[in-house]
């Protein structure tokens, strides 16, 4: 028994390390791709960028944050009981979720990204919001 909550904490440290591990390079990576871009397009076109962005780590946030870990738990638990309809039907519920908040994501970004670049007080981030709306619904897809 002792054994086992040993192994389980192990587990759960050596995930939680990976984890931080991963989020520095990611951190990482993004100094080094912001800082060129930054230089190569412009100040103010890094300011579109941003405000681009800005919004799109927002609606990011809303579709990878919480569900993805609740889907791999019930995912998880199902495998771990061999329920292979579960598993399918969570997966099944899951993309339906994850398709439904890419496509409303992705939409306003397309259809009103005037607005949202106006509400971001950068009226001429209009085009740069307009150019990553579609990657809103893939990420949410990735996501599931």
């Amino acid at each position: 028994m002792l054994e086992e909550k040993t192994t389980k904490k192990q587990n759960f440290l050596a995930g939680a390390a990976v984890l931080s591990l991963a989020t520095m390079i990611v951190k990482v990576i993004g100094m080094f791709f912001k800082i060129p871009l930054n230089r190569l397009i412009g100040e103010a076109n890094y300011g579109y960028f941003t405000t681009a962005y800005d919004i799109y780590t927002v609606l990011l946030m809303i579709s990878t944050t919480g569900l993805p870990v609740a889907m791999s738990r019930m995912i998880s638990e199902a495998r771990a009981l061999n329920n292979g309809k579960q598993v399918r039907q969570i997966y099944r519920v899951s993309l339906m979720a994850f398709l439904s908040i890419g496509i409303i994501g992705s939409a306003l970004m397309l259809i009103i990204p005037k607005q949202l670049a106006n509400m971001m007080e950068n009226p001429n981030a209009m085009w740069s919001i307009f150019a990553l709306g579609p990657a809103v619904l893939f990420v949410c897809y990735i996501s599931a």
